[in-house]
């Protein structure tokens, strides 16, 4: 049988061709073997792993039928183990694909809500994002007020754990609600603490656009 060094060895060679515009192939041909030697194994953990990595590959080269068949797949594997944190990426992913690819609010708040659930009380991160971005999908739905109440809320989780780039995007989010509202120098404080605030991973440009 497989020892866990193999699976180690293949997933970094999937890595080493991750990029998409390097050698797609080849990355998935080795998070395939992955996948393979935890299955071999009867390693429950390593096989979600391995599902959890193809998912985001296939996510990221915009493979999309192949993305559908590994979410099916992992979701039964992660809730039959009760693997929070898989179940916490395939929900926000799910939420991801609602918003962006059906443009279906309504289904991605459900699923951004079930992400919300799993974080409280144990992933303060993953919980002031998904806060965040709740609130940011309410403010889309023009839901002002469950807007401010979301943002507002992971802007507190935020701080509490000093995550700079949760506590950003609170910021930039309450500025374009109050942009929204027609409560310009509301919009323009926060998104001045947004900029100010703002990390490694914030774009300045973001502020700008901001205001625009």
């Amino acid at each position: 049988s497989s020892s866990p060094s193999d699976f180690d060895v293949y997933r970094q060679m999937a890595y080493l061709f991750d990029d998409p515009y390097e050698m797609p192939d080849s990355a998935e041909k080795y998070f395939l073997q992955t996948l393979f030697l935890s299955r071999e194994a009867g390693d429950a953990q390593r096989e979600i792993e391995s599902h959890m990595n193809l998912m985001n590959f296939y996510y990221k080269t915009n493979q999309i039928k192949k993305l559908l068949e590994t979410i099916n797949t992992a979701l039964v594997l992660a809730e039959k183990n009760n693997h929070q944190k898989a179940l916490i990426n395939i929900y926000n992913m799910i939420g991801d694909m609602f918003l962006v690819n059906k443009r279906n609010d309504e289904l991605a708040l459900i699923y951004y809500k079930k992400v919300l659930e799993i974080c409280r009380p144990r992933y303060k991160q993953w919980e002031a994002t998904i806060l965040n971005d709740i609130g940011d999908l309410y403010l889309k739905m023009g839901n002002d007020s469950l807007a401010l109440l979301y943002v507002r809320e992971g802007l507190k989780v935020a701080k509490t754990m000093n995550l700079k780039h949760q506590i950003s995007e609170g910021y930039r989010n309450l500025g374009k609600i109050y942009k929204s509202q027609g409560r310009l120098s509301e919009a323009i404080h926060n998104f001045q603490i947004c900029y100010n605030t703002g990390c490694d991973k914030c774009s300045k440009v973001v502020f700008h656009q901001a205001l625009i």
